[in-house]
């Protein structure tokens, strides 16, 4: 079965003419519930989060951020549990994950975390390093797992994920 994080249409139909089964999915944050102007969110959540939120311009993933929750750590655990779902209840023997988009880092973090629920699949990152990024983005890096520059790096994550391919370039 290959895991779809972000209804990704290339890779679907990619799987499905490689006859795999496909389970598509948006993470949360994601879609209706995105942040700014074009989400829904703060509408659907009634008042009075239309008036503080709807017009505020505000990230979503700052405030995750801030809040001690990355939004790139919660979608690492949205992928791991579609992918125990996927085992649990569709009775899929081996599940794999295709995110050569913009959610491969979590992606990426997702197989390093849980490589017995997410063995193989194909990401995408823009960086090779953490350090790249840092020296790229400089104060706009903000980690994504705090304090994991401190244990791991791109090389190391790759490692903790053997069975999956992962390929550093600029999306």
């Amino acid at each position: 079965l290959t895991l779809i994080p972000g209804r990704d249409r290339r890779a679907a139909a990619r799987a499905l003419e490689a006859g795999r089964a496909v389970l598509a999915f948006d993470l949360r944050g994601l879609g209706e519930t995105r942040h700014g102007k074009s989400g829904t969110w703060s509408w659907m959540a009634g008042p009075p989060w239309p008036e503080v939120l709807g017009e505020s311009g505000g990230v979503l993933a700052n405030w995750a951020w801030f809040a001690g929750r990355p939004l790139a750590g919660q979608w690492a655990l949205d992928m791991i549990q579609a992918s125990r779902f996927c085992r649990e209840q569709l009775g899929a023997t081996s599940v794999w994950v295709a995110a050569d988009n913009a959610l491969g880092w979590p992606a990426l973090l997702a197989g390093a975390a849980a490589p017995e629920h997410l063995a193989s699949g194909s990401v995408q990152i823009p960086w090779a390093s953490l350090h790249d990024s840092i020296r790229a983005r400089g104060d706009d890096a903000l980690s994504d797992v705090p304090g994991i520059l401190e244990r791991l790096d791109v090389s190391q994550l790759r490692n903790l994920w053997p069975a999956g391919e992962v390929s550093a370039r600029r999306r």
